[in-house]
């Protein structure tokens, strides 16, 4: 049944100035987000990641990831790299949040990983030069040969996005992310009505009544969840 909702990208029907961005989190940091508990008791999506590690205009700069649509094809059908959905699937949470932010924000940004990740692939390539991989070599633009030019072309080819909303199909971004570099307040926060992945978790630890019980204890999620399976029934 999660198949049937419908999937937007971009478009915020309560607000027309204003993008609908998506955001995966463990279930368990839901509390977190809401208490503030992680972010000195101030409810709402804290920016708290460095952007680059070695270039020192992205190492400066703290903020949270998002994508421009729920599960977006340019990651899960992605030709060049067609590991990278499963890979970011295993670093992230199954609950997706939607998140508004203002269509002119400048503190809003989109990225393309590509860069990151084919740095991470032509390193493991040099290290294992007889090794056999099962994903291809990446687009010659995105094979860098270090960390430090694969963050320089990664912060540097940023753009906004409202321009990125506008542009997408001339920027081929092959890996488009959102990243915002504030704090996203509490109010425009919300449990997504997608939730496949996260009812799917449900489903396979269904045996396990303490998940299940602390879950059932946020009638938000609840409300969501009920509408589309009956994991949660007792």
């Amino acid at each position: 049944m999660t198949d049937t909702i419908e999937k937007s990208v971009g478009r915020n029907k309560r607000d027309e100035g204003r993008f609908t961005v998506y955001h995966y989190t463990d279930f368990l940091n839901w509390h977190n987000i809401k208490s503030g508990a992680l972010n000195s008791y101030n409810p709402g999506l804290a920016a708290c990641r460095r952007v680059g590690r070695v270039y020192e205009p992205a190492k400066s700069v703290l903020g949270v990831w998002a994508l421009d649509s729920q599960d977006p094809p340019t990651w899960v059908e992605n030709n060049d790299f067609p590991h990278i959905w499963n890979e970011l699937r295993r670093v992230t949470g199954n609950l997706l949040l939607e998140v508004d932010v203002d269509k002119d924000d400048d503190g809003v940004f989109v990225l393309d990983w590509a860069h990151r990740e084919g740095e991470v692939i032509m390193r493991d390539l040099e290290k294992n030069p007889n090794a056999t991989f099962d994903y291809p070599i990446p687009p010659s633009r995105y094979q860098h040969e270090s960390r430090l030019s694969s963050e320089i072309a990664y912060w540097e080819g940023r753009v906004t996005l409202r321009e990125y909303m506008d542009r997408r199909k001339s920027l081929c971004f092959s890996l488009p992310e959102v990243v915002i570099t504030h704090q996203v307040p509490l109010d425009r926060i919300r449990i997504s009505e997608y939730q496949k992945r996260f009812i799917s978790e449900l489903q396979n630890a269904k045996q396990d009544n303490f998940l299940l019980d602390f879950v059932r204890c946020y009638p938000e999620i609840v409300r969501v969840i009920d509408s589309q399976s009956g994991v949660l029934k007792r």
